[in-house]
């Protein structure tokens, strides 16, 4: 999700924090104000992010031929370790309930909330609450530019009575998922259109500062070929100035000659660092094409145009 927003930057917060329960939304609340995994990025939801996102499981994406996500998996995953996954970004915090038991006025069919806090000084109705999110620049007081996920994770108690997974979890098995992340994520970097950074941050108590564990960045070399990277996502999906839709995109495909389809080819930086190690670097050779021949013929014939074929390789 963050990748097809066009961020930059990813990081990855483990909270430990148990929040105040005196002024909640609901008293079902405070079983949400423990420990909790963050995901930050630097972009900003769009109104059809914030539609496509309540339509989870719709296929929002399928025309959007460039996008690395499809039909919202992304963010069911987020389900395993959650009940009440939450977001803020721009100028609204919004909450999922799909039980429909934590939230006040939850409904089938209205399963969430969404609270434009520029206008409304949420902080001093709601102090315990919305502490939580008051992290990595967001104070719930001015638009945030930039988009913080919070998932509190399912507490023993609450796993008795979830129909979603009866299964609890803390920030052990958290940590596990973060190593296993560190072992995978250099080798994604390789792979992502837009995101160069991500960070991983250990967060002990609610007055604590995120403390930066780890660290990764794709580094193009020489610096300026990082707009290679863009070359055949430009093609399919076009800018953010100036989208192509998935009509045009196969006009095109049709249109040009093999000699004329984009390719790429770049070499990048992996540099990871350990909080208190030494940064170690790995360099690769990135190459990339839209194919022509038959590849492209078979996206283009009328009979597969259902399949949305692209020959991207």
């Amino acid at each position: 999700n963050a990748d097809d927003a066009r961020a930059s930057e990813v990081s990855i917060v483990i909270n430990r924090s148990s929040y105040g329960t005196s002024s909640l939304l609901s008293p079902q609340m405070e079983s949400w104000q423990g420990p909790a995994i963050y995901f930050h990025n630097n972009a900003v939801f769009s109104p059809q992010d914030f539609q496509n996102l309540c339509k989870i499981g719709q296929g929002s994406k399928l025309d959007h031929l460039g996008k690395t996500g499809k039909f919202g998996l992304g963010f069911n995953a987020v389900y395993h370790f959650t009940d009440l996954p939450s977001f803020v970004s721009g100028e609204y915090l919004v909450y999922f309930d799909p039980h429909t038991t934590f939230l006040p006025g939850a409904s089938v069919q209205h399963p969430g909330l969404r609270i434009k806090f520029t206008r409304n000084n949420i902080l001093a109705q709601f102090p315990d609450q919305f502490k939580p999110y008051l992290l990595l620049g967001c104070d719930l007081k001015k638009e945030y530019n930039g988009t913080l996920f919070r998932f509190p994770l399912r507490s023993a108690q609450v796993a008795k009575q979830s129909e979603i997974k009866m299964h609890s979890y803390d920030t052990n098995d958290v940590e596990e998922l973060v190593a296993n992340f560190r072992r995978l994520g250099p080798d994604a970097l390789l792979f992502l259109k837009n995101i160069r950074s991500i960070k991983i941050y250990d967060m002990a108590g609610p007055d604590a500062e995120p403390k930066l564990l780890y660290q990764m960045r794709a580094v193009p070399d020489p610096p300026g070929d990082a707009s290679r990277y863009l070359t055949l996502p430009a093609f399919v999906e076009g800018t953010a100035q100036q989208p192509v839709s998935k009509q045009q995109f196969f006009a095109a495909l049709k249109k040009c000659t093999d000699a004329q389809l984009p390719r790429t080819d770049m070499t990048v930086d992996i540099i990871r660092h350990e909080e208190g190690g030494e940064a170690s670097t790995e360099r690769w050779a990135i190459a990339g094409a839209i194919g022509g021949g038959r590849p492209r013929s078979m996206a283009v014939n009328e009979a597969t145009a259902h399949l949305r074929l692209v020959p991207w390789a």
